[in-house]
């Protein structure tokens, strides 16, 4: 009978401080003692073992009759410790990122929830990335199992980013080591900034797995596992070279979008080696069973009525009940309906109030202001409604999860050129307008109306000049290029500054904090950021037109 980590509420478990005693992310080998050594002297009854693997379930914890549930999975591993099984819960990776219920616990809800369904071991991937480094400790600290990667490095402190590998002791004696691998194309799901400092290993991947393969063994591990998800990228390994190219793996748990059924492949030392893929998003789970030194695999399918733990139903369904609501606070009221279907091709007062948000969050966080702040129209989405306006609306304005800020110095010749490219067109035409605070800028037709001329006249308080250095807050997606605008940051990036704010939080803060929950006349329209010095004309001849009717008596 193994002996698994008690399963708790999430609750439990913050007032236990159990979140707070888990291992450290960075450090060495660890080992973990799945059940008690108690046979009896001179008698050796070999223990069987049950690997249940799963990968990239941050948006399906909750029931659904497409994907299996958590708790089910949870249940299950249960129910194989009841039949005498030690049991190893591993996930692939990409698995506390994703939803509303996760990300605006900044993964800290996805740790809760794994650590109450028992999981051992959970590799490394680009959801794991998603809120940066000092976010991705933090997790590791409150988690019950062991966070994975043999070939991320942290440049920044000559060190491995997380721990290559971890053993656990079986009932009978046995070693078994477990270690995980990273594609390189994880990074592609993050901004550079998530992941600035990090690089891979430079020996490559089959390098890495066979030096772990020769530690692990070192350690006397009878059985070794490799944890990837290579087959979610289009990378140039997959897990069968992994298996084929090295030797002494016994097993490769990778995950994939495809079902494709276990295979047995032969090794460099012409060895059997197992090969399962897994779906993301509980789309199916596989169980590997290694019973008197034999290899087999089971499959889950997605089964609605397939039984669950309670505890941790109980607690997958309280988040979700907090998660709706905390959506419907209500955070201010609005006098105007206020939206997004128009942000694309010209200024919008939603725009307006966006970027002001983000100016104001950064102004108050950091002890150099920065001068202005600038989001890109076509990634904003939804909008305020007239009246109540809610977390739930705050959310649907920003659809891109990497809504993060930072602030970017850039020359006023950077700044300008950037916004020429994205003012190109406007209003008609354009297909990416800029959405700005403390910029001020002016579009002039140019001659033969073949074009117009664009003048920055303020950023900040300072009256523009080409060869000036501004402070521009926007998203980290933005900044490095990831819309279709060009990047603002240099190549090493050291022009840029993240900040621990998201445009979401900022725009909260901003409604509740600085417009004390009143949204009104200022953003009643939009504030002709953008002006033209021919629509000022019209507006002059319709004003003096007004006056002469008045005066006259006629039109």
């Amino acid at each position: 009978m193994t002996q698994r980590t008690p399963i708790l509420t999430r609750r439990q478990l913050l007032a236990t401080g159990a979140l707070a005693l888990a291992a450290p992310l960075l450090g060495a080998c660890s080992t973990s003692t799945l059940g008690e050594l108690d046979t009896p002297v001179g008698q050796i009854v070999p223990s069987k073992l049950a690997i249940v693997h799963t990968g990239g379930i941050a948006g399906c914890f909750m029931p659904d009759e497409d994907h299996l549930p958590l708790a089910a999975v949870a249940r299950h591993a249960q129910d194989l410790a009841a039949d005498g099984y030690d049991v190893l819960l591993i996930d692939g990776g990409g698995s506390i990122a994703g939803t509303d219920l996760v990300d605006l616990s900044d993964g800290e809800a996805a740790v809760g929830f794994l650590n109450a369904a028992g999981y051992d071991v959970l590799a490394l991937g680009g959801a794991e990335l998603a809120f940066g480094q000092e976010t991705l400790a933090t997790r590791a600290s409150q988690s019950d199992f062991a966070l994975l990667s043999a070939n991320l490095v942290d440049e920044a402190h000559e060190k491995p980013l997380a721990e290559a590998s971890r053993t656990f002791k079986l009932s009978d004696g046995r070693m078994v080591g477990v270690f995980a691998l990273t594609p390189e194309e994880v990074l592609q799901e993050n901004t550079p900034l998530d992941w600035r400092g990090l690089s891979f290993d430079p020996a490559g991947l089959l390098e890495v797995a066979q030096r772990q393969v020769a530690d692990l063994r070192s350690q006397d591990c009878r059985l070794v596992i490799c944890v990837a998800s290579l087959g979610s990228y289009e990378g140039a390994l997959t897990a069968t070279d992994i298996a084929t190219r090295t030797s002494g793996i016994n097993v490769v748990l990778d995950v994939g979008e495809t079902h494709n059924a276990p295979q047995t492949l032969t090794d460099a030392s012409r060895e059997d080696v197992l090969v399962v893929q897994t779906r993301p998003r509980l789309a199916d789970a596989n169980v590997v069973y290694w019973e008197t030194g034999t290899l087999s695999t089971e499959r889950l399918a997605t089964f609605a009525d397939l039984p669950r733990d309670e505890q941790v139903d109980a607690l997958i369904t309280q988040s979700q009940l907090e998660l709706e609501e905390l959506l419907a606070i209500e955070l201010a009221q609005s006098s105007y309906q206020l939206d997004a279907k128009d942000s694309a091709r010209r200024e919008t007062a939603l725009g307006d109030l966006v970027a002001d948000a983000l100016l104001w969050e950064a102004s108050r966080g950091l002890q150099t202001a920065p001068d202005a702040a600038l989001i890109d129209g076509a990634s904003l989405a939804g909008g305020l409604p007239k009246g109540a306006v809610t977390w739930a609306d705050i959310i649907g304005i920003f659809p891109h999860v990497q809504s993060w800020l930072c602030v970017v110095e850039m020359e006023g010749a950077a700044l300008l050129e950037l916004l020429e490219g994205a003012c190109k067109g406007l209003p008609k035409a354009a297909k990416d307008a800029p959405q700005m605070a403390g910029i001020e800028i002016t579009l002039a037709t140019t001659a033969g109306k073949k074009g117009q001329a664009l003048s920055i006249t303020r950023v900040g308080s300072r009256d523009f000049a080409a060869t000036d250095t501004y402070r521009v807050v926007t998203t980290q997606r933005l900044a490095c290029g990831l819309g279709d605008w060009p990047a603002m940051t240099n190549e090493d990036l050291s022009n840029a500054e993240p900040l621990q704010a998201s445009a979401a939080t900022a725009l909260s803060g901003y409604l509740k904090r600085s417009l004390k929950g009143k949204v009104g006349k200022q953003y009643a329209k939009p504030q002709e950021r953008i002006s033209s010095p021919k629509r000022d004309a019209d507006k002059d001849d319709a004003a003096a037109a007004g006056e002469g009717s008045d005066k006259d008596g006629k039109s």
